[in-house]
């Protein structure tokens, strides 16, 4: 079993204030998505479900919780498979965008920094 260091308190939450603030950016996102409605009306109702999903979770990671980084690094890490698998089969819709190469790697590195952060968390003291 490898050991893991503790990340200092107010780093931690600030890692959590950063990825909160990441999260609701892309809820914003998708509200975006939504409201340009070139997806179709079930993508559109997708897009504003997974827009309003975020901002709980984002209220729990402002107070640093674990659990909100794991659930974070999880739905970061299969929203880069759903734009991975969306930029494959779309038919030269998103075949090479730009935008969804950018979102791809910004949830990369969402996904890492959650899992990093939920990782590192503070451990409670140990009654001896």
């Amino acid at each position: 079993m490898v050991a893991t260091t503790s990340t200092p308190p107010g780093e931690y939450r600030s890692r959590c204030r950063w990825i909160a603030g990441v999260a609701v950016v892309g809820a914003a996102g998708h509200v975006g998505a939504a409201l340009i409605d070139q997806h179709g009306w079930v993508l559109t109702v997708v897009f504003a479900v997974m827009a309003l999903l975020c901002v709980p979770c984002a209220a729990h990671l402002l107070r640093g919780s674990p659990t909100a980084l794991r659930l974070v690094a999880a739905n970061a890490a299969g929203m880069v498979v759903a734009h991975l698998v969306l930029a494959a089969t779309s038919g030269g819709h998103h075949t090479g965008s730009p935008a969804l190469a950018v979102l791809t790697v910004v949830e990369c590195g969402i996904a890492a920094s959650a899992w990093y952060t939920a990782r590192h968390s503070p451990r409670p003291a140990r009654p001896h």
